[in-house]
């Protein structure tokens, strides 16, 4: 599970798709949680959970 440290928070994320990534963050970890595939068609996207 790859790990982010930023400010002493850790967060999970995932990588869809290939190429330079969108970034999918919102105020809760399942913003974007259900809809990675069908964003990822488009651009490749880091998601944070």
């Amino acid at each position: 599970m790859p790990m982010l440290e930023i400010n002493n928070h850790k967060m999970h994320y995932e990588i869809h798709g290939e190429g330079s990534p969108a970034v999918c963050m919102g105020g809760w970890g399942t913003f974007c949680h259900g809809n990675e595939g069908l964003l990822a068609r488009g651009l490749p996207m880091s998601t944070k959970f």
